[in-house]
């Protein structure tokens, strides 16, 4: 037997449609379970290490411990990581951070670090937490830049020379 016409057709095809959709939706679920299993078990895993825990242990393998503090801050806050991270945590797998997530955080940190990405830094994005920290400690400052571009003019000649440090770098950062 045909359709005869659209509508006949698309009455025909409802429950085969109703069944696929449920599928998914029970896939989904399944899924989503799974992720909050995984998110409570790390945190029961790793009660006890917190923000205070991860910069100290940063600090103590030469990273900078407010600079890593406000990596951890950022993804604990807006990437919205509910468990304890580790430096050796995967910001792909286990962390769920990749592609233009990753490139906006990378953004996001440098901006609040007071960095600017530096092109040819490295070839291949962060992998782990703690390469993330170390992309954002490797990375120019902004006030360094912005002596890089001044250096070699005389005060006098900068149109902004009678502008305060404080007001001019507050320009820099806003760029």
């Amino acid at each position: 037997m045909q359709a005869e016409n659209f509508a006949d057709w698309l009455h025909g095809m409802m429950a085969p449609l109703g069944i696929l959709l449920g599928i998914a939706l029970i896939a989904w679920a399944g899924l989503y379970c799974l992720s909050r299993a995984h998110a409570w078990r790390l945190a029961r895993e790793r009660v006890g290490y917190d923000e205070d825990a991860f910069a100290r242990d940063m600090g103590q393998q030469g990273f900078d411990p407010l600079l890593a503090r406000s990596v951890y801050a950022y993804l604990r806050d807006v990437q919205k990581i509910a468990f304890p991270m580790m430096p050796e945590d995967s910001l792909d797998e286990r962390l769920g951070i990749a592609d233009k997530d990753l490139e906006d955080t990378i953004r996001q940190c440098l901006l609040d670090a007071g960095r600017e990405a530096r092109p040819g830094l490295t070839v291949l994005p962060p992998a782990t937490l703690e390469e993330l920290v170390r992309y954002v400690q490797d990375s120019p400052r902004l006030a360094d830049k912005a002596a890089r571009s001044t250096s070699g003019v005389f005060p006098m000649q900068r149109e902004d020379a009678h502008i305060s440090g404080a007001v001019r770098r507050a320009r820099v950062e806003s760029r």
